[in-house]
């Protein structure tokens, strides 16, 4: 009589296959009933879930899904990439401002700038000194690099 239960309620389970670009190093589906993970999907009943999936250098993604019979069995996400932190130290150290492919931009609160990934001109000006302008490399995805100026 158990045997027959569980391979119903197997049998009565939605088949949710997720792809998550890049690959997340953690997944989860929660909800109730409990998703399973059974290979490279998930068997899942009707109900709300909520998906959560983490990797270094990217935002969490967290997304409710409502599966329901008929309805999408696969789910497509990216998750988004962390901006670099660029760190300036000016010698001697002034008051500056940092124009990022020549818009104004604002540190953050530990005193570096959020740049997303790619190359960029940055310049660098403050009273009584000459601009410097410069090329860069941001890493992105977190990380954080180091410039001086002096």
């Amino acid at each position: 009589m158990i045997a027959l239960r569980v391979s119903c309620e197997v049998l009565l389970a939605l088949r949710v296959d997720l792809r998550i670009e890049p690959t997340p190093e953690q997944l989860s589906l929660g909800g109730l009933p409990p998703a399973v993970p059974v290979w490279d999907q998930w068997l899942a009943w009707p109900g709300n879930y909520r998906l959560r999936a983490e990797r270094p250098g990217y935002f969490p993604l967290e997304q409710r899904l409502e599966l329901r019979r008929g309805g999408p069995a696969e789910y497509r996400f990216a998750l988004r990439e962390r901006p670099g932190v660029v760190r300036i130290a000016l010698e001697p150290a002034v008051p500056f401002r940092l124009l990022l492919d020549g818009q104004v931009l604002e540190p953050g609160a530990g005193g570096g700038f959020a740049i997303p990934r790619g190359s960029h001109r940055l310049r660098v000006e403050s009273e009584r000194y000459l601009p410097v302008e410069q090329e860069l490399e941001v890493e992105g995805l977190g990380r954080t690099q180091e410039l001086a100026f002096r």
